[in-house]
């Protein structure tokens, strides 16, 4: 976990902020003195294709944003993309955010290993969306937030035949039978935005 605190000027409301990039990162993080306001983005581990040759799709996003209290504690799991596979569907490549009382504040689910994405019916939060699902050139694409106020700077890209995935993104297998090999693509694991505020920011 990453934090970056007291980066505004005197005044602003943003007390906290934390990007959760490990994959599989588990842990919790509590409201600083003066905070009234919780604000948090979660993207799942993107899919991958192991089963056969082919890709897994990108992950899903959600978001929410509610009143807190300074010492709340809210416990956090990052999405592990070696989770996400066909064999290894155990919730670990899903992303979460939970409020003091074990409710989840955030859930984005990780991108499906046969190539589907990520499901926004399967999320949490007041902002769900569905990430992309592969093609037969590149993963899935994880769902993103450019078009909400403030973005927390989700959208990880599929990957592809020459570029590996941003977190999120799908990856996969691509059987060469003419060279006789295979090309492993591993996707992109999850990312988590928490961020506390003095006063309800508006959005």
């Amino acid at each position: 976990m990453t934090n970056w605190s007291n980066i505004f000027p005197r005044g602003y409301p943003l007390l906290q902020r934390a990007y959760v990039r490990d994959p599989g990162a588990v842990g919790s993080i509590v409201a600083p003195a003066g905070a009234v306001w919780v604000r948090a983005g979660a993207a799942g581990a993107g899919g991958y294709m192991t089963s056969a040759p082919g890709w897994g799709g990108g992950a899903a996003f959600a978001y929410q944003s509610e009143a807190c209290a300074p010492g709340d504690a809210f416990a956090y799991q990052n999405g592990d993309s070696q989770h996400a596979t066909s064999s290894q569907e155990d919730g670990l490549a899903d992303s979460w955010v939970k409020r003091p009382n074990s409710t989840f504040l955030v859930y984005a689910q990780r991108g499906r290993p046969d190539g589907g994405g990520g499901s926004a019916g399967a999320c949490t939060g007041s902002v769900k969306r569905s990430g992309s699902a592969a093609t037969s050139t590149q993963g899935g694409v994880a769902a993103g937030d450019d078009d909400l106020p403030a973005p927390m700077g989700f959208g990880g890209r599929g990957g592809t035949t020459t570029m590996p995935p941003w977190y999120g993104g799908g990856g996969g297998r691509v059987l060469y039978p003419t060279q006789g090999v295979t090309w492993y693509h591993p996707p992109g694991d999850g990312m988590l935005c928490i961020e506390f505020y003095r006063t309800n920011p508006g959005f």
